[in-house]
């Protein structure tokens, strides 16, 4: 699902202004539309960290990314400024503990093992460049993700920025979902944006999400 270029620059220079960052943002308007079509306020989805906190790590080519569990608790009567600065602040506290490993939160929890994760099975992500930022030389490469065919997660939003576009990419489980409804899901995210930075004192109850 591709946002509006308005939008896209609306909620760009509302970060700007509230000093949050676009993952903040589009977490709040993903954790709103979960809330709506679960029933559920409090709830436990998975998040990338990228896992290089050393800054000699920085400079090393490869993969570091370490899924977190990241708790969403969306509560109806609050406002949209709480939402946000509660998520800030949970997404603040996971980064702090990015080295702790999946593994031994499970071991911790002494939770189950199965073929599912037992900590969550709703992801959101990031891309963490521009897509226009690929070049290979003095040629500019064009990005082309590739279905692999297989949905890690029941539901994975990923949101990444196209030179002035932001991309909203959902991968799904097929005997969950339909692809009606996922599109369906893009235009509510598209919706729940718009409305989130319109006025930060509004109660998230009050919000038109379906």
């Amino acid at each position: 699902h591709l946002l509006t270029k308005d939008l896209g620059h609306a909620c760009e220079k509302f970060c700007r202004e509230k000093g949050i960052s676009a993952f903040v943002l589009f977490l709040a308007a993903y954790g709103i539309l979960l809330s709506e079509i679960s029933g559920r306020e409090d709830f436990v989805i998975g998040a990338p960290a990228a896992g290089r906190m050393e800054k000699e790590s920085r400079e090393i080519v490869g993969p570091f990314i370490n899924t977190m569990p990241l708790r969403l608790k969306v509560n109806k009567n609050g406002t949209v400024k709480e939402l946000l600065e509660s998520l800030g602040a949970t997404v603040r506290e996971m980064l702090d503990h990015q080295k702790v490993s999946l593994e031994e939160i499970i071991q911790e929890l002494h939770l189950p093992r199965g073929q599912q994760n037992s900590l969550y099975q709703v992801m959101m992500t990031q891309s963490p460049v521009d897509e226009n930022a690929f070049v290979l030389g003095d040629e500019r490469m064009m990005y082309h993700p590739i279905s692999t065919g297989y949905a890690k997660m029941d539901l994975i939003l990923d949101f990444s920025k196209s030179g002035e576009d932001y991309k909203l990419r959902f991968s799904y489980g097929k005997s969950l979902f339909m692809e009606e409804t996922i599109a369906f899901y893009g235009r509510c995210m598209e919706q729940i944006l718009g409305q989130l930075i319109q006025d930060e004192n509004q109660q998230l109850k009050s919000l038109s999400v379906l």
